[in-house]
């Protein structure tokens, strides 16, 4: 009685081979090329410098006790419509030069609104500059930093004005964040606001509290 032959595998061929293979890398690729996009995106690349102030006659700047570990608080002296300018060092801690833009449009709900970003000469260091915006922009390489000017504006009324040293013994306060939104563009696509985090809190301090006509 004779054997019978076991069946022969046909060898797959080459062309299925290098199908399947051109495939896992294209899918390796596209998740890495996604991967990839969805970190530039979340990119955040300001980080807080060395320097902060305000301009004189705006507000009081007051610091926290020596060695407490706490945050600084900015108190603007209230002016009906009127606005104030504070300063902090924003640096590039991240790996692409970065191009600040400007500030998002102002939010005229906002009872505290950022109004405007400027930056004046290393050489001549002021809390007054040239604006910031699309065609007059500042590029941090990594590494650097400029010390940049927010301007602010009251989008209300401080309801029977501000009580005496306002900026020592509150009786009512407003607190507006201690971000910034200011605009970037980096890594030659990619436009976006990053909410930068000032070196200071910022404090209104009103008698009677605080009105807001557009709400």
């Amino acid at each position: 009685m004779e054997a019978q032959a076991l069946p022969q595998r046909r060898p797959l061929p080459w062309r299925r081979v290098l199908l399947s293979a051109a495939a896992l890398v294209a899918v390796a690729l596209i998740a890495g090329a996604l991967a990839g996009f969805v970190w530039l995106r979340g990119y955040e690349p300001l980080d807080r410098g060395n320097t902060a102030g305000s301009n004189p006659g705006d507000g009081v700047m007051v610091q926290p006790p020596v060695g407490s570990g706490g945050t600084g608080v900015f108190f603007p002296r209230y002016r009906e419509n009127g606005s104030f300018r504070v300063q902090a060092g924003v640096r590039n801690h991240g790996r692409f030069t970065v191009s600040v833009i400007g500030v998002p449009r102002p939010d005229p709900e906002d009872p505290l609104s950022l109004v405007a970003a400027e930056v004046s000469p290393p050489t001549r260091p002021s809390y007054h500059g040239s604006p910031i915006d699309a065609n007059h922009p500042i590029r941090l390489r990594p590494g650097d930093q400029r010390d940049i000017t927010f301007v602010y504006r009251f989008n209300g009324r401080c309801i029977g004005g501000q009580p005496p040293r306002y900026w020592a013994n509150p009786t009512a306060t407003y607190l507006s964040s201690r971000t910034a939104p200011l605009r970037i563009k980096y890594a030659r696509w990619f436009d976006k606001t990053q909410n930068f985090t000032l070196p200071f809190a910022i404090t209104l301090v009103c008698k009677s509290g605080w009105t807001n006509p557009h709400r």
